[in-house]
């Protein structure tokens, strides 16, 4: 009988131990003097299942920054207001030098909402590292303004890493970013995961305003789990700034981030886009699948680039779009002329790094208002050089810019744009263009544009892909790209 309640003792002293921390509430009042400021609120963190409530101003100097690495941490602004000043990723999940998954961070459950940010460099928020299946991050209800002049380094917005588990982000105000103001790298969402991004307002943005990156869409790595969770982008207000990072190649929506792995399962949704003269204002790029593009006004974005683009693509869904205008001259000055189009289905493009390419299929392109566009349809001289650009295309970067590969068809998709295009322009046989030869096959509502002078528009083409201005805008935006996956490694370190 002794032995008998010595274990029971026994037992309930381990579910002490194991329950978790009481939670308690710790208010924090800002001096606006650093490092004083930052090391209250990093001492205030430090315990679990802690709401820290802000007031006031708190200085975090040229490079302070305050770790979060416990489970049930609340950091909130009081309803009096609370400002962030400076720092260098001044709220952070992972201490410098450490990245995932060799190091981990126990922010699990991680709640951050209605804090002012001033001045700050790299990210204002980075949570990262976080491999916990039953974590939720909620980021809600920030001001994001950056002060800074670009010449101090990267200036971010909120940025999502490396974690397991569901993340929302909602209602944030950001402005002034020189770089990404919503992103995401190495997303990892089990199945009954998901990634929100929505009632966000993103002003004056310098850079791609909303990225996502996936992790490994094809299980090449052990350690990480297939990206299978919805990521739902919606009701989020975009302006690109007349002042861009790389003027021409600003994205106001990409599902592909650094390494332009396409995002499957992904719900772009009643989004605004506004600006001039930048690229692309929805980008899906190769690898991604079932993803619904719908309803989104771009109807305040006048771009050089197409406004929906869809590259490799499958099972996806574009539909009920309201497009702006088109510059077909900007994309023609740029060596690019068959992006000056608002809606295109292209190609994947070849990478040997990841074994499956697959050809652009079953997709669907239905009631998207094209009015607005000022795409007067498809033109071509007798010896097939292109003169002017429609409102849709369905082709193969084969045919333009590469050699031939497997998987570069475009086939079996369908058009059902009746209706929508610009008045006195012509419906879809002058409007939709099925570019030869790998774009085929394809069900086009009232048909599509047919070359006349087959033989002459494929030698013209081919004079296309060598063309020297071309093969300098794809240079220019693989720079682009590697420049943002260089500084994504730095930021692997916590670093700037």
């Amino acid at each position: 009988m002794k032995s008998v309640k010595f274990l029971g003792l026994i037992l309930a002293a381990v579910a002490v131990l194991a329950a978790p921390a009481v939670a308690q509430v710790i208010m924090l009042q800002g001096t606006n003097a650093y490092p004083y400021d930052v090391a209250q609120v990093q001492a205030a963190v430090s315990n679990p299942y802690t709401k820290v409530i802000l007031s006031g101003t708190f200085n975090f100097g040229t490079d302070g920054s305050v770790v979060i690495s416990v489970p049930g941490i609340t950091l909130q602004g009081a309803t009096t207001g609370a400002t962030i000043v400076g720092g260098r990723n001044p709220l952070k999940t992972l201490q410098t030098g450490e990245y995932p998954p060799a190091q981990t961070s126990g922010a699990k459950n991680l709640t951050i909402r209605n804090l002012r940010f001033e001045g700050w460099i790299g990210f204002a928020i980075y949570v990262m590292g976080i491999y916990a299946p039953d974590n939720f991050t909620l980021i809600e209800n920030n001001t994001l303004v950056s002060t800074l002049d670009w010449s101090v380094g990267y200036i971010y917005g909120i940025h999502y890493c490396h974690s397991y588990g569901s993340a929302v982000i909602r209602n944030n105000l950001i402005r002034n970013v020189s770089w990404l103001a919503i992103s995401t790298d190495g997303l990892n969402l089990g199945a009954k995961d998901s990634y929100r991004v929505y009632h966000n307002r993103i002003e004056d943005c310098h850079q791609d305003a909303i990225s996502i990156g996936i992790s490994d869409p094809f299980g090449l790595d052990p350690n990480l789990p297939i990206n299978k969770g919805p990521v739902v982008i919606e009701d989020n207000f975009i302006q690109i700034a007349s002042q861009e990072l790389w003027p021409g190649y600003t994205w106001g929506i990409d599902l592909g981030a650094d390494w332009l792995l396409g995002t499957s399962n992904a719900q772009v949704i009643n989004n605004t886009i506004k600006g001039n003269d930048f690229y692309m204002g929805i980008f899906a790029p190769w690898y991604g699948s079932k993803r619904q593009i719908l309803s989104n006004d771009l109807t305040g974005a006048t771009s050089r680039g197409t406004q929906i683009c869809d590259n490799g693509g499958t099972q996806d869904l574009i539909a009920f779009n309201r497009l702006g205008p088109v510059s077909f001259a900007m994309a023609q000055e740029a060596g690019d002329p068959y992006f000056g189009t608002p809606i295109a289905l292209w190609s994947s493009q070849p990478d040997p790094s990841y074994p499956v390419i697959v050809p652009t299929t079953n997709n669907v392109l239905v009631g998207n208002d094209c009015r607005l566009t000022g795409r007067p349809g498809w033109e071509f001289d007798t010896a097939g050089t292109l003169l002017d650009t429609g409102c849709v295309i369905l082709a193969s970067a084969t045919d333009v810019y590469f050699p031939d590969w497997y998987g570069s068809d475009v086939t079996s998709n369908m058009v059902l744009e009746a209706g929508m295009f610009p008045r006195g322009a012509g419906g879809s046989r002058s409007q939709v263009l099925e570019l030869p030869v790998h774009a085929y096959g394809n069900y086009i509502l009232g048909g599509g544009f047919t070359l006349g002078i087959q033989a002459n528009a494929l030698s013209s083409l081919a004079s296309v892909k060598a063309n020297a201005a071309a093969v300098n805008l794809r240079q220019a935006v693989n720079a682009k790209r590697t420049a943002l996956q260089s500084n994504v490694e730095s930021c692997k370190k916590c670093k700037q």
